[in-house]
């Protein structure tokens, strides 16, 4: 396959004939930019994906797109912008973590790598309360508890505005994570 996308379209509901978990998406997503590849194994170039409130500038591989046990992807991320409500509609688990609630918009410039079930994050974070720079894996299982590690920094981040504690203000640091949970 060989492609070149200019305002093209494609739903969720496209996607679930390759798997079913794609289905229960409902999502439209309209993207730009050049394909390369096989339906199994694809490489894209100069993206530009929109979809509800979020949005992909950069370039994108994913493999094994057939076997979602077996699938790999990796973004090159120039500006990924979203917020809480599209994480949450993707990540369930996060959607009543109060914490995310006084993000606004988020944006990532960086690489994000994995599967269904592992992310592996190295770049910059920015939102509302400031700026996180992360090199971060997580996992996520069926049942279980997701688990992190890695390592974090920011100039400085407003914590109060994050917990809703107007005693905090902001912070800046450099160290190294280990848990598991989001509360």
């Amino acid at each position: 396959l060989e492609g070149r996308f200019n305002e093209s379209e494609i739903s969720s509901d496209d996607l679930a004939f390759f798997d079913p978990v794609f289905k229960s998406w409902n999502r439209r997503f309209r993207f730009s930019g050049e394909a390369t590849g096989t339906i199994q194994s694809m490489k894209a170039k100069n993206l530009n994906v929109i979809s509800g409130q979020s949005k992909l500038e950069g370039d994108l591989d994913l493999e094994q797109m057939t076997d979602l046990d077996s699938f790999r992807y990796a973004v090159y991320a120039r500006d990924l912008s979203t917020n809480t409500n599209e994480i949450a509609s993707f990540a369930p688990s996060l959607k009543n973590v109060q914490q995310t609630k006084n993000l606004g918009q988020i944006h990532f410039k960086g690489t994000c790598a994995g599967s269904i079930n592992q992310l592996t994050a190295e770049g910059s974070l920015s939102a509302a309360p400031g700026i996180v720079n992360a090199n971060l894996s997580m996992q996520f299982t069926d049942g279980d508890t997701p688990s992190y590690e890695g390592q974090l920094s920011s100039p400085g981040l407003d914590i109060g505005r994050i917990s809703g504690n107007s005693q905090l203000g902001n912070i800046a640091f450099s160290g190294k994570i280990n848990g598991e949970g989001f509360t």
